[in-house]
């Protein structure tokens, strides 16, 4: 039986030269990506993809030299997030100094739990951080970079269970009045995700109406936290959204955190999506407040354009995360934590991915002023998709824009059943995506089936929201109208 490979200057060079290949594949990969005439997609059905592409893993495994070909089917099969036509999520296109990252982390392969491991990317963390907490308002604040907004809004929400009962972390929780969080009713599903992961129970999570644009409407909190008490149940937490997912609202935080303080509750801002606009002189007000939360969630690798994944939890007291996290067991590992700024003890996790590097990199390429500009590109943008919907008579605005999420249907003369109405939305949607015309979701909306239009793509510009809204009018008078005619 043969043994493992043994790296010799000849296979060093062999897999240097697959490497150049995948690198020239990826380059040309990226000039028709962001090519506005590249399809977003070659969409095929799961089963026709099936057959197209083998996923079965062999016994006996190829060399690398299949690399190449491998890559390139994967390529020509997966969706063009850096495609102008991309208005699916609340991430896209593509930043240069972060997918430079991305590939020195690969290359370089450490791990985030010790200054001794990854001394660069330790205080390049610490450097992101501090300028983020910051920039929210954290003065003496901390904070990590974990695997994504729901990791973030549970170690918030875990660390505010840990000041109401700081004892359920040795001893657990039982016995005692249960646990109460409350959350807008346009609140990410992750909240649902952390009290049931937490033990507190889905039926503890108690969402909060909200107003005609989506915030939450303090007085409903108020009154909700007064009927919590009345029944005898503790509550401990308020998860604020700095940019909903669909309508892109921004909870009331100044009023919020008066109750917060009142109540003596722990204030979490989930600013996932719309955080990053507190690098934004013109749409900073936003998040007017922040300062006085005690943690929140941004998302880097959303309107900062970072690649996924890229988010932060950042809390107003530092200390926080040491006093949550902090175990035994660990000195097998953290030598000389007394002295080195290490980070695993901060973290949930023990291995970490190094995703500072990009950050770092993509802020010192671009500066606050690029992020500014990209931010605030993002904006007018949304508001040119606003003016194009007012302007033509079969598509109807549903909400004003608040920040760069257009909430609009497609209205054909003579329709007025809702039923049918989302029959066609939903239809229209789906022609684009099959066509490779666009890549753009839909949502319900008061009751109705609606296109959730989102901007995060910087590179994205005035011709490309011209492109869509032809495209998608062009797309309707093939498919949708001779249907209702």
């Amino acid at each position: 039986m043969e043994g493992p490979a043994v790296s010799t200057p000849e296979s060093s060079k062999e897999e240097l030269d697959v490497f150049r290949q995948i690198q020239a594949l990826l380059a040309e990969y990226l000039v028709q990506a962001r090519d506005p005439l590249t399809p977003v997609v070659d969409y095929l059905e799961p089963a026709s993809l099936a057959k197209r592409f083998d996923f079965s893993l062999p016994e006996t495994g190829a060399t690398n030299a299949a690399l190449p070909a491998l890559v390139r089917d994967y390529l020509e099969h997966s969706v063009r997030s850096a495609n102008p036509r991309f208005f699916n999520q609340l991430f896209g296109g593509f930043l240069l100094p972060g997918v430079v990252g991305e590939h020195v982390a690969a290359v370089t392969n450490t791990s985030m739990y010790t200054y001794e491991c990854a001394p660069m990317a330790t205080l390049m963390e610490a450097a992101v951080v501090e300028e983020m907490a910051r920039l929210v308002g954290f003065t003496k604040g901390e904070g990590l970079l974990v695997t994504g907004g729901s990791n973030a809004n549970l170690v918030a929400m875990n660390a505010a269970r840990h000041r109401a009962r700081p004892e359920v972390k040795s001893q657990g929780g039982s016995g005692q009045a249960p646990l109460v969080a409350f959350v807008s009713d346009q609140a990410h599903y992750s909240f649902e995700k952390a009290v049931a992961l937490m033990g507190i129970g889905t039926q503890n999570l108690w969402r909060v109406a909200t107003d005609a644009d989506g915030a939450m409407r303090p007085e409903a909190l108020a009154e909700s936290i007064k009927d919590c008490r009345e029944k005898g149940f503790e509550p401990f937490f308020v998860g604020a959204t700095s940019g909903t997912t669909v309508c892109g609202a921004f909870d009331p935080l100044p009023t919020l955190a008066e109750i917060c303080a009142e109540e003596q509750l722990w204030l979490h801002v989930d600013g996932s999506w719309g955080g990053s606009v507190a690098l934004s002189q013109q749409h900073r007000h936003l998040i007017q407040g922040s300062a006085n939360a005690d943690s929140m969630t941004w998302n880097p690798h959303k309107m900062m354009g970072l690649p996924l994944p890229c988010s932060a939890i950042l809390f107003r007291q530092a200390g926080t995360l040491a006093e949550v996290h902090g175990v035994g067991g660990t000195e097998y590992l953290f030598h000389d934590h007394d002295s080195l700024p290490d980070l695993g003890p901060l973290s949930l996790q023990c291995g970490r991915r190094v995703d500072a590097l990009k950050l770092w990199l993509a802020w010192r390429c671009l500066g606050t002023d690029g992020f500014t500009r990209r931010i605030d590109h993002l904006f007018g943008l949304c508001q040119q998709a606003r003016e194009r919907v007012c302007q033509e008579p079969r598509l109807e605005l549903m909400r004003e824009p608040i920040s760069v999420n257009l909430v609009f249907r497609y209205r054909p003369l003579g329709v007025s059943c809702e039923d049918e109405l989302d029959r066609v939305n939903v239809s229209l949607r789906r022609a684009l995506h099959h066509r490779g015309l666009a890549l753009v979701n839909y949502a319900t909306v008061d009751g109705a089936q609606v296109f959730r239009l989102v901007f995060a793509n910087g590179d994205q510009s005035a011709a490309d929201v011209r492109r869509f809204f032809d495209d998608l009018l062009d797309c309707a008078r093939d498919l949708i109208e001779p249907q209702i005619s």
